[in-house]
């Protein structure tokens, strides 16, 4: 159930094409929900996962008690009344700089 857009990615490989090159031949394999909009040469020292200067989270609830017929991925429906003053006094303890390393693999 996650999602992500704008999503930076990384690989190595010894074939030269054009930036358009790569958009075009990686969006003619990927599936239809999944886009290349960019490609660019990094260098050697390059890591997607290492150098990422942040990263941001965004969390959506559609609160309905009926789905749309099209709902869109991504968005999490909720049928029920939200207790909204809860959700802000929890989402202090979410805010600034945390330690997720719990939730990464146990080689990293």
């Amino acid at each position: 159930g996650v999602h992500a857009c704008q999503q930076v990615i990384h690989f190595d490989t010894v074939a030269h094409r054009t930036a358009y090159a790569w958009v075009a031949g990686c969006n003619r394999y990927l599936p239809s929900h999944i886009k290349v909009t960019w490609a660019k040469t990094v260098s050697d020292a390059f890591h997607a996962r290492f150098k990422a200067i942040f990263r941001r989270y965004c969390y959506a609830l559609y609160r309905s008690p009926l789905p749309l017929a099209h709902f869109p991925q991504g968005i999490t429906r909720w049928p029920r009344n939200l207790n909204v003053t809860a959700m802000q006094a929890a989402v202090a303890y979410l805010l600034g700089t945390q330690d997720f390393s719990a939730f990464r693999d146990s080689q990293c």
